[in-house]
């Protein structure tokens, strides 16, 4: 399936994201999956490397294909919480409403907690 423009979370929500992940999660976040990118998101993500300081740059990881997608992700995510996008045996199958979930979930709260 992959990325398709019309699934693409809008550039506010992406700087919201980026905003949450540097002022609450600081040296704790181990990896960044970005998973199917689209080659504009790839170059993007060129231009803006080299200001991005080198820990955070390293935890990003890119994945496409399935092969990789289940290497990756097959030891990380249960197919209970991965979507089929994530992972070819993913079984969640919930439409999460990404913007709430990032904004009005509390910090200590999974997917299913959240309101």
């Amino acid at each position: 399936s992959g990325y398709k423009s019309a699934q693409a979370p809008p550039l506010s929500l992406a700087k919201k994201l980026m905003f949450i992940l540097r002022d609450h999660y600081p040296e704790c976040l181990e990896h960044v999956f970005v998973i199917d990118a689209p080659l504009a998101f790839r170059a993007f993500w060129i231009l803006i490397k080299p200001f991005i300081d080198p820990v955070t740059k390293s935890k990003v990881v890119f994945l496409t294909g399935e092969e990789a997608k289940n290497e990756k992700l097959g030891g990380l995510v249960e197919e209970c919480q991965a979507e089929p996008f994530m992972l070819s045996t993913g079984k969640m199958e919930n439409n999460i409403d990404v913007e709430a979930f990032l904004c009005q979930t509390a910090f200590d709260k999974g997917v299913s907690e959240a309101v």
